[in-house]
């Protein structure tokens, strides 16, 4: 049996019950002559080749597992005893799956009347072609099919079919194949001839049109312009009441200005009417609108360009916390200057009432000093004991007022007699 496998895959090789002899006690598989696995009844199969091998639930067939080119060859189911004989045999062949192929139609000749063809097939370094004749847009092929093998063994073949080119790239394991739809490349080469002398004329004739252009336009309308000046956006207001307020909202520049009115209710402010646009003595632009919570003003001429963005705040709200906060001062002043005076007052009446009626004097002797007499025996008896008469001082009295009652107590150093 000759077998094809691509690479990578595996094969098993199969053997039946019936083809091993009755009486054979050992038989095996074999590659090129090299043993691979061995089989006797009632033992295990002996496997020589681990790397590849794999027996199968029947002990019969193996299987050949990730096979590559090298792995092409001829295996054999051989009986050894009681004596030798091929029981199976497989010519096996790996190979690579095909590859791609690129197919092209170029043109050889053309003539008015008719154009020649080349459908060319390439794969593997190898190429065949056919020859194609197109007259009024119907192309047939010159010839039979093209065949041809490449180095690896795999075919190639070329034909027509209807309208189109088949390339072909085959061999026993896979094949691949490209179909490209015959349009002649000569009838495009002529049209892309004739197409591009009409650009070439086309562009020509606006060349000319230019020249004569630039010829009568001798004068050209300058106008010099200075840049625009910066803009003044500014609000007012305008009405006001309790539940609402009217601002207008003004943009300045150049002696010019624009505005727009806006009405205002619970710190909400929305345009009334359309956006204001107007033009300046000098010709520049000027424009005023509302974009959500921003006033915009911009100025502008064909040079250059400015704007002012502010937030839009209510300025009648302001006047009404402004008069709100003049209020508060106006009921708290009063009565706090009343306290004031008040308090000033009592401090100046308590501060009357508060007398200092402390005394500052020094004691003075009196102008008696009685003597007692005492006898020497007396003096050794008992403590020498010396009595003095003191009485108030008889110094002038402080200014200081007093604080309290002081007590009548005066006290006074009084000295011994010398004996």
């Amino acid at each position: 049996n000759h077998v094809f496998v691509q690479t990578g895959k595996d094969l098993i090789l199969n053997l039946t019950e019936a083809e091993i002899p009755q009486n054979a006690s050992l038989w095996l598989w074999q590659f090129n002559n090299n043993a691979l696995v061995t089989f006797s009844p009632h033992l295990s199969p002996v496997i020589l080749d681990t790397g590849r091998i794999e027996v199968l639930e029947k002990k019969y067939n193996v299987k050949l597992k990730n096979l590559h080119k090298s792995h092409s060859g001829i295996y054999t189911a051989k009986s050894l005893l009681p004596r030798e004989q091929i029981l199976s045999e497989y010519n096996v062949t790996v190979q690579d799956p095909v590859s791609p192929v690129d197919l092209t139609i170029n043109c050889t000749s053309s003539t008015s009347s008719h154009s020649i063809l080349t459908a060319t097939c390439r794969a593997e370094d190898f190429s065949i072609n056919i020859t194609l004749r197109c007259e009024n847009k119907t192309c047939n092929q010159q010839g039979g099919d093209s065949r041809g093998v490449t180095t690896s063994g795999s075919s190639l073949h070329i034909y027509q079919l209807n309208k189109s080119v088949i390339c072909n790239h085959s061999n026993q394991i896979s094949w691949t194949e490209s179909i490209k739809k015959i349009e002649d490349p000569c009838t495009k080469h002529g049209e892309s001839r004739t197409h591009y002398e009409y650009m070439v004329f086309l562009i020509l004739l606006l060349l000319i049109i230019v020249i004569i252009v630039i010829q009568k336009l001798t004068e050209y309308n300058v106008t010099v312009q200075d840049p625009v000046s910066p803009v003044d956006l500014s609000f007012n207001c305008t009405s006001s009441t309790s539940s609402y307020s009217i601002l207008t909202m003004t943009c300045r520049a150049e002696g010019s200005s624009i505005n727009i009115t806006l009405r205002c209710e619970y710190q909400t402010c929305n345009q009334e009417g359309e956006e204001s646009s107007g033009v300046t003595t000098s010709g520049s632009s000027l424009r005023i609108y509302q974009l959500n919570e921003l006033a915009i003003c911009k100025h502008s001429n064909q040079v250059s360009s400015t704007e002012y963005i502010k937030e839009i705040k209510d300025p009648c709200t302001k006047h009404e916390h402004r008069n709100h906060n003049w209020l508060i001062v106006c009921l708290i002043l009063p009565p706090l200057v009343i306290t004031l005076i008040i308090c000033h007052r009592c401090r100046k009446a308590g501060n009357k009432v508060n007398v200092d009626n402390t005394i500052y004097a020094l004691p003075e002797g009196m102008d008696q000093t009685h003597k007692l007499n005492e006898t020497a025996e007396e003096e050794h008896l008992s403590p020498t004991t010396t009595y003095s008469t003191v009485g108030p001082s008889l110094t002038q009295k402080s200014s200081k007022t007093k604080t309290r009652t002081q007590p009548e107590s005066v006290y006074a150093q009084i000295e011994k007699p010398s004996t």
